[in-house]
Order: C-alpha cells, then sequence, then structure tokens
C-alpha cells in the first residue's frame, strides 16, 4: 500500500500532549477486529510520536480491555450489530 502523507501543522509545545487511544494489533488488517485500511493510521501516528519525543513531550497511550468472559471481548456475529451494555 503506498502511503498517503497529509499535510499537518503538527507544532506541538509545552503544556501539550499526544494521547493514543486503543491502537491495536486487532485492529489492523488480518486482525481479530480488523478495520478496512486501519493500518493507515500508522505512520501519521508514528510522525506524531516522533515530533512529540523530540520536543520532550509527554505521550500516553490507552487500551481497551474486558475480562474474558464477558460478550464485549469477542466480536460481533453480525458486524455492526450493537451489544447492550450491562448497565444499559
Amino acid at each position: 500500500m503506498t502511503e498517503r502523507r497529509t499535510a499537518i501543522d503538527l507544532s506541538p509545545r509545552r503544556g501539550d500532549a499526544c494521547v493514543v487511544v486503543d491502537v491495536q494489533r486487532d485492529f489492523l488488517p488480518g486482525g481479530a477486529l480488523a478495520v478496512s485500511a486501519g493500518d493507515r493510521v500508522i505512520a501519521p501516528l508514528n510522525r506524531c510520536l516522533a515530533e512529540f519525543a523530540r520536543r520532550g513531550l509527554p505521550v500516553f497511550a490507552t487500551r481497551d480491555w474486558h475480562p474474558p468472559d464477558t460478550a464485549r471481548s469477542r466480536p460481533p456475529a453480525d458486524p455492526g450489530r450493537r451489544i447492550a451494555s450491562p448497565t444499559a
């Protein structure tokens, strides 16, 4: 796949932080919960991470997690099907 570059004015400064939310291999092509073209976020994300690191600015990463015995830890039988929350 050819990388498509998007012009981004990335000029983080003191007080800024990069927050990476729930980027997992499972969401990439071939993963258990693959998202079409999900790998297209990797190169821009790596550039952003490198810029924050170069400037000594903080980077935070999160990852969603569910106990193995919950319905949310398995992909839905029908893509796009909503799984009800136990508190809903």
